[in-house]
């Protein structure tokens, strides 16, 4: 619900069988308190929304008639599917986005997380020595892609805190 202040959304991208997703935006909108809603179809990015993806199902940003949605791509051969919905959302966003990466991250090849720095967007890793899987990571920052690394409770705030330095 933070991110309705600064006129952002959050989109989270799980590792999931796709009949979970469902119940994860549940779960989150009870821990969290913030609407949240799996991505089904094409689906405008509303401010202060959570919107579930499930890594398998590939997805794209756009913008139609001024706003921008999050839609499931048909499936290409070309970019990690990671990769192509990061790269598409760098396009949309630019500066204006926020990748936040978790312990086990998938990071694709890196060449979405190349398009959002490039594109002036932040990329803030969760600290690795406090994950179970550091590795994905670890390539990251060895990359010198990580904007910041922050413990998991000051995530938010970090983010936050970028947007609010914007204006």
């Amino acid at each position: 619900p933070a991110m309705a202040d600064e006129a952002g959304a959050v989109v989270a991208l799980q590792s999931l069988p796709s009949t979970f997703s469902g119940p994860f935006a549940r779960y989150l909108f009870e821990r969290c308190g913030c609407q949240a809603s799996p991505i089904v179809q094409e689906t405008v990015l509303s401010a202060g929304h959570c919107y579930v993806g499930i890594h398998g199902c590939p997805l794209t940003v756009s913008m139609n008639d001024q706003r921008p949605v999050i839609a499931p791509a048909t499936r290409k051969e070309g970019l990690v599917q990671v990769d192509r919905l990061l790269s598409t959302a760098a396009s949309v966003f630019k500066q204006h986005l926020a990748v936040g990466l978790l312990s086990g991250a998938n990071t694709g090849e890196q060449a979405g997380l190349r398009v959002v720095h490039e594109n002036g967007g932040r990329i803030i890793l969760r600290k690795r020595v406090s994950g179970m899987v550091a590795g994905p990571l670890d390539q990251v920052f060895e990359a010198g892609l990580a904007d910041a690394e922050v413990n998991p409770i000051d995530l938010i705030k970090t983010v936050l805190i970028g947007f609010s330095l914007d204006h």
